[in-house]
């Protein structure tokens, strides 16, 4: 007769069985455990990391120390809520696939084999904290989409919400969609896996109030999102007095964008379409090209909104890392996922 071993090497390998043996092997070696997710694009990695790390999240409140009243279901609440998080940012509609994550990650999750637990003879360690590295974040998208494709989430979920939450945010939001912005555009997409971008913005803002956002931090972090948006109305052109100088032709949009970076417009525009040279004690102003002031425009955009991007991830692992004494809580459970081409 063919033996379970035999059987398992024979078929494809299953997420549940994959995360399963893993689990396994922590509880009876009490090392670390790796599990690689790869695959082309539109193949499902997202998908099944989302499936395992809610597998694992599963198993650890099997222990005996994981009842309803234990601190560490919050931390489990966390870990979940930070796959609603990382898509809202990270992720963007592609041709081959509506939900695909345009950045590599690392992600660690941590349990507790402390040698207590080992002695309670605990066979499910509880998940205790998690940790997630990520790696060449898609930047060129915040500006720039091929036919098809969307840019982040984030910006079509704050464009779906109704009046009275966008202008909480920025009284700019009032009455604008996808058309208002050149960063955005045309899209007759309102949908992903589902979910209206609307519904979706709700799952990102209870995502946020549960690794310990606060509203007013929440508006903050909206707000430099629409700094990213407002960048890209910005229109140039040469000056009528002077062809070798450059100028942002588009005053009102402008002006809104210095009045919620709350810098003075000289200083924006200043800053888009001249350089500055240092020639000995001397600083000049050198004019740039249209092409080069646009290109200027258009990295500002990416960096701030990079920012963005790593400001998320950092407050995720300060809220469900782990930080105590790593060896009565080792890194157990890799799950890495790469961006497919």
């Amino acid at each position: 007769s063919t033996s379970r071993k035999d059987l398992t090497k024979s078929i494809e390998p299953h997420i549940y069985e994959t995360s399963c043996i893993a689990y396994k092997g922590l509880i009876s070696s009490g090392l670390d455990q790796t599990i690689l997710v790869s695959g082309e694009s539109g193949s499902g990695k997202t998908e099944t990391v989302k499936i395992l790390m809610n597998n694992f999240a599963t198993l650890s409140t099997l222990a005996e120390s994981s009842k309803l009243s234990n601190p560490n279901n919050l931390v489990i609440s966390k870990v979940l809520h930070s796959n609603f998080i990382m898509e809202a940012f990270g992720n963007a509609q592609t041709i081959r696939n509506a939900n695909s994550s345009r950045f590599s990650k690392f992600c660690t999750l941590q349990f507790d084999i402390s040698d207590e637990n080992l002695t309670k003879k605990l066979m499910a360690p509880p998940l205790i904290g998690s940790n997630c590295q990520t790696y060449v974040l898609e930047k060129m998208r915040a500006v720039h989409q091929i036919n098809g494709e969307r840019n982040f989430h984030i910006f079509y979920q704050l464009l779906a919400a109704d009046n009275a939450f966008k202008i909480s945010i920025w009284e700019g939001l009032k009455d604008t969609d996808c058309n208002s912005f050149a960063y955005i555009g045309f899209c007759d997409v309102n949908e992903i896996n589902g979910k209206t971008d609307s519904e979706h913005l709700k799952d990102t803002i209870e995502a946020l109030t549960t690794i310990g956002i606060t509203s007013e931090n929440r508006t903050i972090l909206f707000r430099a999102v629409c700094i990213v948006l407002q960048l890209g109305n910005l229109s140039l052109s040469q000056r009528q007095d002077n062809t070798e100088m450059i100028m942002v032709d588009s005053k009102e949009e402008l002006t809104k964008l210095a009045q919620i970076m709350g810098v003075p417009e000289k200083d924006i525009e200043d800053t888009l379409t001249c350089r500055s040279v240092k020639i000995g004690k001397e600083n000049f102003k050198v004019p740039l090209s249209i092409i080069e002031a646009s290109n200027s425009r258009d990295a500002l955009a990416r960096g701030i909104y990079s920012y963005i991007f790593e400001f998320v991830v950092d407050t995720l692992n300060d809220a469900t890392e782990f930080k105590a004494n790593s060896n009565s809580a080792p890194d157990v459970t890799d799950a890495r996922k790469a961006v497919g081409s």
